[in-house]
């Protein structure tokens, strides 16, 4: 009897052992949460850009060199058109500091002529002045200091470039 009582016992035993041996041997795993994503300035991008300018040119000079014995009766030709073009730039980021550049070049249809009058010296001479513009090209740099999404700080340095074609005919 004491043999079976033993057996009884060392088999009792043994399954809580084991049960709870299976128990230390199950694995929890944590939930799934996605990793914070990180904002960055950094990176290149190109784009187009339309649009509508309004100008006008208002002639009351001489010429280049101002001559008191030419007077130039106010002559403005509107050079009003649509316009369109490209722009492409990079940023870089490093910690919060930005860096960048930017390019923009745009095409214009701007072309007017006005008619007005030159006089010298008692003499009236007919005159027809035109304004074009056919163009034109920005080159920009920056710096900031972002937080985040906002950047703020914003410093630029731009260098613009265009093209202005101008004439004036005297009829005698």
């Amino acid at each position: 009897m004491r043999e079976k009582i033993a057996s009884l016992a060392a088999v009792v035993f043994s399954l809580g052992v084991a049960s709870s041996a299976s128990a230390a041997d199950l694995t929890t795993t944590a939930p799934y949460t996605a990793a914070d994503t990180v904002f960055s300035w950094s990176g290149a991008y190109v784009g187009l850009h339309a649009g509508y300018s309004w100008g006008a040119n208002r002639w009351t000079s001489g010429g280049v060199l101002e001559d008191p014995t030419i007077v130039v009766s106010p002559v403005s030709p509107a050079t009003n058109s649509a316009l369109g073009g490209v722009q492409a730039g990079a940023n870089y980021q490093t910690g919060n500091w930005v860096l960048g550049f930017e390019w923009d070049f745009a095409v214009l249809g701007h072309k007017s002529s006005a008619a007005g009058t030159l006089s010298q010296l008692g003499f009236v001479f007919p005159t027809t002045a035109t304004s074009k513009l056919d163009w034109l090209t920005q080159f920009t740099g920056r710096a900031g200091f972002a937080f985040d999404r906002t950047l703020t700080l914003r410093e630029t340095i731009e260098h613009k470039l265009q093209i202005v074609k101008v004439g004036a005919n005297y009829k005698f």
